[in-house]
């Protein structure tokens, strides 16, 4: 009887854990993983070769209208002084950060849609 429990246990571990190979694959090929996964390193490579406390006291000191005019001085600076990875990584953060939104709001807008 131990042996017919033991087969029964054993077939049910067995398919738990295909059940959850199978979710974490669907999670995996979700493009929001993908999204995700290279935002945040994108924002931990941003923060190693930035020092975000300057970033926002800088950012504070300028009047708000000058705000653009200041970011896109601070860009080309960046650019015509060789740090084209921190130009890139930014560039990438945004572009990513912009994919990501629009990700959302197709699926809150299919949801909508369903419902």
């Amino acid at each position: 009887m131990k042996h017919i429990e033991h087969n029964l246990r054993s077939i049910k571990r067995r398919i738990m854990m295909r059940v959850w190979y199978s979710y974490v694959l669907s999670l995996l090929t979700r493009g929001g993983f993908f999204y995700g996964f290279a935002l945040g390193g994108a924002v931990a490579l941003f923060g190693r070769l930035t020092h975000v406390a300057a970033i926002t006291h800088n950012l504070l000191e300028i009047p708000l209208g000058g705000i653009p005019n200041y970011v896109w001085t601070t860009i080309t600076g960046a650019l015509a002084g060789g740090e084209i990875l921190t130009v890139l990584i930014t560039a990438s953060i945004v572009l990513m950060t912009a994919g990501a939104l629009r990700k959302l709001r197709d699926l809150f807008h299919t949801e909508a849609q369903t419902a």
